[in-house]
């Protein structure tokens, strides 16, 4: 809890964080798999790789404003745990539509 962050142990608040950042590390690694598997095109259309950074940055902004939003509604009471699917599908549509529209421009 964000109440008891500075009673809790160091060892505790890092293992609350390794699921996550292992499976951040597990997405990182299927992307560099997918990015070799396109390196072909890559070597002749050198442009593409400028926009590798601007996707994976994009990319991190999208995220953290999802978890910005929902961390808020979690701490106020709008959202309980209970609401984990309703808030995933909404999340996930949501970016379905941002990155449909963005994709337009």
């Amino acid at each position: 809890e964000v109440a008891h962050y500075l009673e809790q142990p160091f060892y505790k608040t890092s293992l609350t964080r390794v699921g996550w950042l292992g499976l951040f590390l597990c997405s990182l690694s299927a992307t560099a798999v997918i990015m070799n598997s396109f390196e072909h095109t890559l070597e002749k259309h050198i442009e593409l790789s400028y926009f590798v950074p601007l996707l994976a940055g994009h990319g991190g902004n999208t995220g953290g404003q999802s978890i910005g939003t929902i961390l808020s509604a979690l701490s106020s009471g709008a959202i309980k745990p209970k609401h984990a699917g309703r808030v995933i599908w909404k999340e996930a549509m949501a970016g379905i539509m941002s990155g449909f529209m963005l994709g337009i421009v």
